[in-house]
């Protein structure tokens, strides 16, 4: 049969903590996860992100002294992705996960670990370490926390196209967090430094785009959705860097994840995209590991992945060095 899940789980961004009674400490847990998430994408000051952490570190405290040892799992995990995801400190976050494998990991009584293996797997696609994932994988499954069922899986572009779960049966495990890892690796594979894929692709207007057209150009291979809020919020920037530096050789080519085609085309003419747009192509998304996030990926003009998933300020700032190349 078929289960309905959740994007943010496949892509290893696990917001929600495990089920639990709303106590003191998820209370507390819960609030400054949301204040945290008001802060992505944001500019923040060293004290700034030092008062984050001493919330953090309080929580933690009071978690393990009060033997709530999977809210304490939960904070330390929030620290971890502060440390890779806001503020791109890999190897700080690849240190906490450790510390919490070492204290907890023999622990068949904390729901979170199984996050602790996807946010490090996560971590290491962020290095481009393919690698390190595949062995992150291997360690999950000699663990106590492994849920031996797998899971292939289908769609999951946006808000209303969730992501499809084939499973065998409707008893066994909830749990996709090899599913989710195996995606991260696909990300490792196409991440900075490593050659962009081949594609054959075809525009509104007709038009075929490979990736040797682009041989001495900067792409910004766009993936979209016209329901992303964060893929929205970065729109003015990315026209204005078009705008701005088209002429000095920035290509945009904008690929549209959405499943209502003439929907998703009515609002790339209201908001005045002019870059070519290709509709009904999933295949390369799906190649490089991408499942209902707004996403882009920055190709040099050798057709080496220079930066992905950049936004707002990065994506200018980006586009700029590139072009200074």
């Amino acid at each position: 049969m078929k289960m309905f899940i959740g994007i943010a789980l496949v892509a290893g961004c696990l917001h929600t903590a495990s089920a639990a009674p709303a106590s003191d400490i998820g209370t507390t847990y819960f609030g400054l996860v949301s204040d945290l998430q008001a802060m992505a994408g944001g500019t923040y000051t060293v004290r700034e992100w030092g008062a984050i952490e001493e919330r953090l570190d309080r929580l933690i405290e009071s978690a393990e002294a009060r033997g709530e040892a999977n809210w304490a799992v939960e904070a330390r995990l929030v620290k971890a992705r502060v440390h890779s995801e806001m503020r791109r400190q890999h190897d700080e976050a690849l240190r906490e996960l450790d510390a919490i494998r070492h204290a907890y990991e023999g622990r068949d009584d904390v729901p979170a670990m199984k996050k602790v293996f996807v946010t490090e797997a996560a971590v290491y696609s962020r290095k481009g370490d393919a690698s390190a994932v595949n062995r992150v994988i291997r360690e999950f499954k000699n663990s106590p926390h492994y849920d031996s069922e797998e899971y292939d899986f289908s769609g999951g572009f946006g808000p209303n196209d969730p992501l499809v779960v084939q499973r065998p049966n409707a008893m066994g495990a909830e749990s996709i967090s090899v599913t989710a890892m195996e995606v991260l690796r696909t990300q490792a594979r196409y991440s900075p430094g490593q050659p962009f894929p081949e594609f054959q692709v075809t525009d509104t207007a007709g038009n075929v785009h490979r990736l040797g057209d682009y041989q001495g150009k900067v792409l910004l291979v766009d993936f979209w959705h016209s329901g992303w809020t964060n893929w929205k919020r970065d729109l003015p920037v990315l026209k204005a860097s078009y705008k701005a530096h088209h002429r000095e050789g920035l290509e945009v080519l904008g690929i549209c994840l959405e499943r209502d085609r003439s929907a998703a085309a009515a609002f790339a003419e209201a908001n005045g995209i002019t870059w070519p747009l290709v509709y009904g192509e999933f295949d390369l998304a799906h190649q490089l590991g991408i499942f209902g996030e707004a996403s882009n990926v920055l190709v040099g003009p050798g057709g080496i992945i220079l930066a992905r998933n950049l936004h707002e300020g990065d994506l200018s700032a980006a586009i700029r060095s590139a072009l200074e190349r």
